[in-house]
C-alpha cells in the first residue's frame, strides 16, 4: 500500500480492486498529526507537556470508512521507515479509542497505556532525540472483537516537526537538544535535558561529564562536590586511594580493600570490615562494637575452681580458650578459708599457664601449700585478649609433672 497527503490533513491509502474480507480486513487509515499549540513559540517559563494530540480516519482497503465502534489501536514509533528489529523500536503503547463518525478518530498519545514489547525509551518526551521518526499503527481490536493476526498499517507515517515540538531545535528549555546553538543561555549542548544555564560543550565527549539516569558511567577527572551531599543507595566501589580530609560519618557498613587514608575524624555507627591496612591519622569514633571476625578484641570471663582440700594438692582447670587465639592475664581472684600458718613458704599458688599439660588451651593452676584447712568458693576472673592486640612472650609449656584432670 502507498500513502498520499490528502487536502483535508488526511493521508489514504491507494484503493486496491480486490474485495475486503469480512474475516481478515486488511485496514488503511488516514493519518493526521494535529500541532498541539499555534502561535507563538514555547516560552523558557513553559514545560514540555509528555502528550501527543494525534488525529486520524481508518478505512478499509477500498478507501471506505470503518465500522462505527470500539477499537484498541498499538502506536508505535521506529527511526525507520520499514525495519522492524528491536534496535529501531524507539516508544510504544496500546491506547482505546472510539470512532464515532466516518472512521475518524482522535488519541492522545501518553505514557500511559500498556507496553507493546520492550522498546528502547519509556517516555514518549525520549523518543525524539534524533530527527528520523516514523508513527506506525496496529489495529489490535475492532467492534468485531480482537485481531487474530494484527498486521502494522503500511507505509509508517514520517513525523515532521511542529510549533510546540517536543524535540526543539531552537529553546532555552529543550527536552532533548541535540544542538542549542540559539538558546538564550546555551552555547551548544549534546543531549541536553535542559539547557537553560548550559556551559560551552564544544570539542567535548559526553564521557568528560557526569550523566543522570545512568546505569553506570566511569570518570576519568575528579568529582568535587563543594557544599552539597553525595548519596549512593547501592554499593560503592573505590579501586585507587580513597581520602577523607573532613570528618565523614558513615551509618552503613563500609568494606574497605585498600588502604584508606583518613586525616579528619572517621565517625563509624555501623560495622567497618577491613581486609588491609586501616591508617586512621586522626581519630576512630565507634558508636557500635569493634570485632575481630565474630569476637570482641577484649573479653572477661569468670571460673569458679573445684574446692582444695585440706593439704596441699595441685590442680590443673582447664578455661577452653584457645592460646593460638587469645593471650589471658588474671584480673580478679576471691575464696573463703581459715589459714594459721605456723611455718613459712607458700600458702597458694595460682598462675595461667598457655598450653599446660600439654593442651592448646589456657589452662589455670592452683595449689594450696602448708595448711589444714580446706580452700573453698574459689572464683577467678580472667581477661582474654585478642592477640592482634598484644605481644605475649610467655614460653609454652608442656608435660608438667603436676596432676591434670
Amino acid at each position: 500500500m502507498t500513502a498520499h497527503q490528502h487536502p483535508k490533513s488526511e493521508i489514504r491509502t491507494r484503493p486496491i480492486t480486490r474485495p475486503p474480507s469480512r474475516v481478515h480486513t486488511p485496514w488503511a487509515a488516514g493519518l493526521a498529526l494535529a500541532l498541539l499549540v499555534a502561535g507563538a513559540p514555547l516560552l523558557a517559563s513553559q514545560s514540555v507537556p509528555a502528550a501527543v494530540n494525534y488525529q486520524g480516519k481508518l478505512t478499509d482497503n477500498l478507501g471506505n470508512a470503518v465500522k462505527n465502534g470500539y477499537y484498541e489501536i498499538q502506536f508505535r514509533i521506529w527511526n525507520d521507515p520499514t525495519r522492524s528489529e528491536s534496535a529501531n523500536y524507539i516508544w510504544g503503547r496500546v491506547f482505546p479509542l472510539h470512532v464515532v463518525t466516518n472512521g475518524m478518530f482522535n488519541v492522545l498519545l501518553t505514557d500511559d497505556g500498556s507496553v507493546p514489547g520492550s522498546p528502547t525509551v519509556n517516555s514518549i518526551l525520549d523518543a525524539f532525540a534524533e530527527p528520523d521518526r516514523y508513527l506506525g499503527l496496529t489495529i489490535m481490536r475492532n467492534p468485531n472483537g480482537v485481531v487474530g493476526s494484527p498486521v502494522e498499517i503500511t507505509p509508517r507515517q514520517k513525523l515532521a516537526t511542529a510549533p510546540f515540538a517536543i524535540h526543539a531545535h531552537e529553546a532555552t528549555s529543550a527536552g532533548h537538544a541535540v544542538s542549542a546553538d540559539n538558546a538564550a543561555q546555551a552555547a551548544s549542548a549534546s543531549s541536553a535535558l535542559t539547557a537553560g544555564n548550559a556551559t560551552k560543550f564544544d570539542n567535548l565527549a559526553t564521557s568528560d561529564f557526569l550523566k543522570v539516569k545512568q546505569t553506570a558511567q566511569t570518570l576519568n577527572g575528579s568529582l568535587t562536590i563543594t557544599n552539597g551531599t553525595l548519596t549512593v543507595g547501592g554499593d560503592t566501589t573505590v579501586s585507587g586511594t580513597f581520602k577523607l580530609t573532613g570528618n565523614p560519618v558513615v551509618t552503613g557498613s563500609p568494606v574497605v580493600t585498600g588502604n584508606p587514608n583518613i586525616t579528619g575524624n572517621l565517625s563509624v555507627s555501623g560495622q567497618v570490615t577491613a581486609s588491609s591496612t586501616l591508617n586512621a591519622q586522626g581519630g576512630v569514633k565507634i558508636s557500635g562494637n569493634v570485632r575481630f571476625g565474630s569476637d570482641a578484641p577484649i573479653v572477661i570471663r569468670r571460673f569458679h575452681l573445684a574446692d582444695q582440700p585440706s593439704g596441699a594438692e595441685a590442680k590443673w582447670y582447664n578455661t577452653g580458650w584457645s592460646t593460638t587465639t587469645w593471650s589471658a592475664v588474671f584480673v580478679g581472684f576471691n575464696c573463703t578459708g581459715d589459714y594459721n600458718e605456723g611455718g613459712t613458704g607458700l600458702l597458694l599458688q595460682m598462675m595461667m599457664y598457655p598450653n599446660g599439660s600439654g593442651g592448646s588451651t589456657w589452662r589455670i593452676l592452683y595449689t594450696v601449700r602448708h595448711h589444714s584447712d580446706p580452700l573453698k568458693d574459689i572464683y577467678v576472673d580472667v581477661m582474654f585478649i585478642r592477640k592482634e592486640l598484644t605481644s605475649d612472650d610467655r614460653p609454652t609449656l608442656y608435660n608438667l609433672p603436676i596432676e591434670n584432670p
